[in-house]
């Protein structure tokens, strides 16, 4: 994934919290491994670009959507104990 320097920690940091969280939720069945991988994709091509999937529902700057998707995640795997 390219995404500016400034946010190479926190994005590392979001993908152990993505995989840590998913992977609880398929085990538990709560969620299927196709919704994660359809979740990664989109996630993905949001932090890359610099309009987003949808410009036209979250218009926020592609560093406040990446600080977004982090903080989320980040959020759900404390929340979780992951």
């Amino acid at each position: 994934m390219q995404i500016p320097a400034v946010y190479s920690a926190a994005v590392r940091q979001f993908v152990e919290d993505f995989g840590q969280v998913t992977a609880l939720w398929v085990r538990n069945g709560i969620h299927s491994g196709a919704e994660v991988a359809e979740w990664k994709e989109i996630i993905k091509s949001d932090m890359q670009s610099e309009n987003g999937v949808n410009p036209a529902i979250d218009p926020r700057s592609r560093g406040e959507r990446i600080d977004a998707w982090c903080k989320t995640w980040r959020e759900l795997a404390i929340k979780l104990g992951v």
